[in-house]
């Protein structure tokens, strides 16, 4: 499967955003330093903080 080359993940310092086996970014939690690089970096604004918990706004189900 192809992934998408999206800024987020390259513009984190310490590798923290990843892709599952479904080609799905996932943000790792124990990786991130809490920069806000993933955040100013994002095309589509989807990536925010709920509390001190990095979260891509995009991967929410309904």
């Amino acid at each position: 499967m192809a992934y998408l080359k999206l800024p987020c993940k390259f513009s984190c310092p310490v590798n923290a955003i990843t892709y599952d086996e479904y080609g799905v970014s996932v943000i790792d939690e124990a990786r991130c330093i809490r920069c806000g690089a993933c955040i100013h970096s994002c095309p589509f604004g989807a990536i925010g903080t709920l509390g001190q918990k990095p979260l891509c706004w995009m991967l929410l189900r309904h």
